[in-house]
């Protein structure tokens, strides 16, 4: 790998690991509800989640190309329902003047980064092509970075606000909250125009054939086949 695919490989992956998703708004709750110190091992969950979901991707390549849409529809129907149990529990958690709100679980970060669609595109988009193992060994070992890189930074944003007395605690979870519930919208609206698209390829497909056998005969060609 060339020094400019290097710089162009860090430049995208970095773009897609640190713009807002399900991800980083709950790692930003995390160090809203538990400060940076608590929150920061939450960063190697995150690698975890995304190491699995790429890795798995990877291995099935072949049945994932063959499937791409299958993929894709299943992983955003299961991220879905991963970011609306995490957003309800945020939500319910987020209790103004009675409690602190419970930081998300390192189980809810690890499903929820492991079914995260960026994963999809970091597997078959960011890190294609793939040239031979040590391109993908360096390709790997810059993305592990960048997602414990990112994930900190959000855990940092949401620690800063622990100590604005402007910005109480729960209204961060529950920002989290409204941004997971706003992915989900997302997600299964995605996940119903796919299912709808898929169903009507079938039927757009019987119609041409109906047609192409009802359409009418080529008079020349009739008069050439009675001689």
């Amino acid at each position: 790998m060339t020094v400019a695919d290097l710089a162009i490989f860090t430049a995208g992956s970095s773009v897609l690991l640190f713009m807002p998703g399900p991800t980083n708004a709950v790692m930003m709750a995390s160090g809203a509800a538990s400060g940076l110190r608590k929150s920061l091992p939450m960063a190697l969950v995150a690698l975890a989640g995304y190491s699995v979901a790429v890795g798995t991707l990877l291995s099935l390549g072949e049945l994932a190309a063959d499937h791409g849409r299958g993929v894709s529809l299943a992983l955003k129907a299961t991220a879905a329902a991963v970011m609306a149990v995490i957003a309800f529990k945020l939500w319910v958690s987020a209790v103004p003047r009675v409690s602190i709100p419970s930081k998300p679980s390192s189980t809810g970060i690890f499903a929820l980064t492991l079914f995260n669609p960026k994963g999809l595109i970091l597997a078959f988009g960011i890190l294609q092509p793939i040239d031979d193992l040590a391109d993908l060994v360096s390709k790997v070992m810059i993305l592990g970075a960048l997602v414990v890189l990112s994930a900190a930074s959000w855990i940092v944003v949401g620690a800063a606000t622990r100590n604005l007395p402007a910005v109480p605690s729960h209204w961060i979870a529950r920002m989290a909250s409204v941004v997971l519930a706003c992915f989900t919208l997302y997600f299964l609206v995605a996940v119903i125009s796919e299912i709808d698209l898929r169903n009507e390829a079938p039927d757009i497909s019987r119609r041409l054939g109906a047609n192409s056998r009802t359409f009418p005969q080529h008079p020349g060609r009739a008069v050439e086949q009675n001689l």
